[in-house]
């Protein structure tokens, strides 16, 4: 059985569709969809440092999916709190699978993880964006428009958590980007998507061992 710890927030609009979609995609059946595995969060108030780094230290976990804002160099949590950085030492997350729905950590963050030891990095190497509807909807899982961007997403945690080797799983995404595309019929929309699949890397693409698995 692999431990996972699941990483969320919930203090902006951003956030909190992201968090709405990862509940519905991911994390609503774990248990019945992902046997094998445990899971751990550390969710809204608890997404910081400190309680991440004692989850992952009193557990053995295998694989740390997070979404918070974040930048070249940083991924935030609750609040915009640093969780971190390029200058940490990420050698205690050895052998780790680590995916980051957020913007631009793909780019030096994720590069330094895997370079400190960390298995296989799944994250964005520019701003992940998306369109919602406007009114949002009380629901927020219940936006279509919305979630032809975050199901995109989710199809990495699914694929990394039913055992998938990263060459599958960047293949399962591209297949869902290809049907997606057609049927929106906003050509801004469609760009947004686009935007966000190329600039996905992923041990497929050198950021980490392609071949790791749970």
């Amino acid at each position: 059985m692999a431990d996972v710890l699941q990483i969320d927030q919930d203090y902006d609009i951003v956030t909190r569709y992201g968090q709405a979609f990862r509940d519905k995609l991911v994390f609503a059946n774990f248990a019945s969809d992902f046997p094998t595995h445990r899971l751990h969060a550390c969710k809204n108030a608890d997404a910081t440092r400190s309680k991440i780094d004692a989850k992952l230290t009193s557990n053995s976990v295998k694989f740390v999916t997070g979404m918070g804002h974040g930048l070249y160099t940083t991924f935030t949590g609750q609040h915009g709190a640093v969780i971190w950085d390029d200058s940490d030492n990420f050698s205690y997350m050895k052998d780790m699978i680590v995916h980051l729905l957020s913007c631009q950590t793909g780019a030096l963050l994720g590069r330094k993880m895997v370079s400190d030891g960390v298995a296989a990095f799944w994250g964005y190497t520019v701003n992940f964006t998306f369109y919602h509807r406007n009114p949002v909807p009380h629901a927020l899982d219940s936006d279509p428009t919305a979630e032809m961007y975050l199901r995109m997403d989710a199809i990495i945690d699914r694929g990394i958590l039913k055992n998938m080797d990263s060459q599958s799983i960047y293949d399962a995404v591209t297949r869902y980007v290809a049907k997606a595309l057609p049927k929106m019929k906003n050509a801004a929309q469609r760009s947004v998507l686009l935007d966000d699949y190329v600039h996905l890397v992923c041990p497929a693409t050198t950021w980490g061992d392609a071949q790791a698995t749970l």
